[in-house]
């Protein structure tokens, strides 16, 4: 039985860890200014040059001929800039199926720091042309370097031309593990689709394909300065949104690996958080207007950056913000510890109490276990589809246009389901406990779903925060403060809603609808959703399926209204009998050698309530009515239906 008195009580602690949270927000960091304006920026250079990027090298796809045109002339441009270093990263990687060789271009101009901010233009496409996507960013960046020519600057400026950024960002992530001076690195500055005409919020990308931010200084500065430039606001979104990203971490674009590798990153981009449709990327299509405000921007942003002596103000590894202050993430861990505390304190006493040795115990947390079973062989089937390459298994990020489970896919995922209705029909998971389980069942399943819940945390603790919510409407199904499996039903799938309300907003992201659940099962197959969260998440699930099993079966909990009218209404005293409706107690003969024993039964032992007594003189005895009484004054009858019990002997 689940002590929901003890739950409430451990629930106090909720409100302690949101008095620490409160006290442990932090300012958000100023805006670095610049006060040169970016004019050296020349859209009448810089928009011709991606015109004839654009026909000379159309459709880049990584590896192809296109891309290595293209890759020639960026290398021939960087190395007509007075002062400038060029390097290059050469690596491979598989294209559709085919082993290609790529290769990053590096431009480094030495300042008088060593301190390093580093320019990022994507040189290749998954689809399009390209002429207002990557070959646009590419000819903004080489104008940008080109303006640096021979002139002064603070930090050492790195122009990186990457290759492979359609293919899960290869060419961002090969750069900062390979790049030898990493760790002088102030920041990254990535450019995107800037070439759009309409631009669209979000025009500043800020986030990662891990559970942390990118600099806030950083952000902030960016969202400044490109709002002015393109007389936009660049979008910002709230506390809520920024938790689901924290929690379902899938931040499309370059800056994503480089900001889960722990350099500050952001990525400008004219229209939003995902590429535009090859359809829009086309020469006709080019935006002139918009180039020249985005490529403005990006200079500016380079000379705020650049003009900073202190290093950039990152503020915590992981935030949300909340009324223009930073809430750091440790709290938001914190609070899920204290969300998660009364659940497996009101579980693990329960199962202590409810089961009368360990055995019992280890039966109910087994009979709970076994729930999973089904999940977890549908996991099992799918990640063996992943191993053997029949599901498809894109680099992430990817284009979530444009990657689906294809026919291999689409095999897969129907094994898996019909792995699952193998086991569950097998298992029947929805058929109550055993006798030997009954009492242990609903705190073991609890206490699992705890487990799990923690599991979670250690993996994300943005996510398990999501967990721990939904958990507090698992402990009354527990305890079947509700009566009915129905009941249990709905309050498991109040439950899940923080993580459905995730997976919404995922969607919303990708603008994928319902149809997210493939998008997911992809990022699940290339590892950007952990297989042990997937793991995991089948213990929260037979969890849940155990719980809704328990409901209904044996005798039900008094419910609310019970449990109220319980304690309102004063219990009747049982009717312990009379002596005369006992009798006198009977004397059994024995066999010689035994000993006879005559013991009277102990309500015997009372005064009978018709014995005399001292009469009272000033209280008169009160007339009976003769309708309630058929029979003279002294005589019993007892009520109808009631029998006389007869006391049993006892021997010795």
């Amino acid at each position: 039985m689940i002590d929901l008195r003890l739950w409430r009580i451990a629930l106090l602690s909720v409100p302690v860890v949101i008095v620490i949270a409160m006290f442990s927000l932090r300012e958000v960091p100023p805006t670095l200014q610049s006060g040169i304006p970016p004019d050296a920026f020349d859209v009448s250079t810089a928009a011709p040059l991606a015109k004839d990027l654009a026909e000379r090298a159309a459709d880049p796809r990584a590896g192809s001929e296109a891309d290595g045109l293209l890759a020639e002339q960026v290398s021939s441009r960087f190395a007509a800039i007075q002062g400038a270093t060029v390097s290059e990263q050469s690596f491979d990687a598989s294209v559709d199926g085919e082993d290609v060789e790529l290769r990053n271009l590096i431009a480094t101009l030495p300042g008088d720091s060593e301190r390093q901010i580093a320019v990022i233009a994507p040189r290749d496409v998954a689809a399009g042309s390209g002429a207002v996507t990557s070959i646009a960013a590419t000819a903004a960046m080489l104008e940008i370097a080109n303006s640096f020519s021979g002139s002064t600057h603070r930090k050492t400026l790195v122009f990186v031309s990457t290759d492979g950024s359609s293919v899960g960002a290869l060419g961002a992530r090969r750069f900062v593990r390979d790049y030898s001076d990493a760790g002088l690195l102030d920041a990254a500055i990535v450019l995107s689709q800037p070439a759009v005409p309409d631009p669209t919020p979000p025009l500043v990308i800020p986030w990662s394909t891990g559970d942390e931010n990118t600099s806030s200084q950083l952000r902030d500065t960016a969202n400044s300065i490109v709002s002015k430039e393109t007389d936009t606001p660049a979008g910002d979104e709230g506390p809520l949104d920024d938790l689901f990203r924290l929690a379902l971490p899938a931040g499309l674009g370059e800056q994503g690996p480089l900001v889960e590798a722990d350099l500050p990153a952001v990525r400008l981009s004219s229209r939003g958080e995902l590429p535009i449709r090859p359809s829009e990327d086309t020469p006709e299509s080019f935006g002139t207007e918009s180039f020249d405000r985005f490529g403005r921007a990006a200079l500016s942003l380079i000379l705020s950056l650049d003009g900073s002596t202190e290093a950039i103000e990152h503020g915590p590894r992981g935030y949300i913000g909340v009324a223009g202050n930073l809430l750091p993430g440790w709290t938001l861990a914190l609070l899920a510890l204290a969300l998660l505390a009364p659940v497996s304190l009101a579980s693990g006493v329960g199962l202590a109490s409810a089961a009368r040795s360990p055995i019992d115990a280890a039966r109910g947390v087994v009979w709970t276990a076994l729930r999973t079973l089904p999940f977890l062989g549908a996991v099992i089937v799918f990640s063996f589809a992943v191993l053997v390459g029949l599901m498809p298994s894109p680099e992430f990020p990817f284009d979530p246009q444009l990657e689906s489970l294809g026919t291999g896919g689409a095999v897969a995922v129907t094994a898996a389901a019909l792995s699952y209705c193998v086991v569950a029909f097998f298992l029947r998971p929805l058929r109550p406990p055993p006798r030997a389980a009954v009492s242990s069942a609903a705190p073991a399943a609890l206490l699992v779903a705890c487990a799990a819940a923690f599991g979670i945390w250690l993996l994300n603790p943005y996510l398990g925060l999501l967990v721990a919510v939904g958990l507090q409407a698992w402990v009354p199904a527990a305890a079947r403060l509700v009566g009915g499996r129905l009941a249990s039903v709905a309050l498991v799938l109040v439950g899940l809603l923080p993580l459905v309300a995730a997976v919404a907003d995922l969607a919303g992201r990708f603008d994928a609808g319902l149809a997210v659940w493939q998008d997911i099962l992809l990022m699940l197959a290339d590892g950007q959703i952990a297989l042990s969260l997937a793991l995991l998440g089948c213990g929260l699930a037979g969890a849940g399926v155990a719980i809704v099993a328990v409901a209904g079966h044996g005798p039900a909990g008094p419910g609310l209204r019970g449990r109220i009218r319980e304690t309102l209404e004063p219990r009747p005293e049982e009717d312990r009998g009379t002596p005369d409706d006992l009798g006198e107690p009977a004397e059994i003969d024995v066999p010689e050698g035994e000993i006879s024993v005559r013991r009277p039964h102990p309500a015997a032992r009372r005064e009978p309530e018709d014995a005399p007594s001292e009469p009272q003189p000033d209280q008169p005895e009160p007339e009976r009515d003769p309708r309630l009484w058929s029979k003279p004054t002294g005589s019993i009858s007892p009520p109808p239906g009631s029998r006389s019990a007869t006391p049993r002997p006892s021997t010795a």
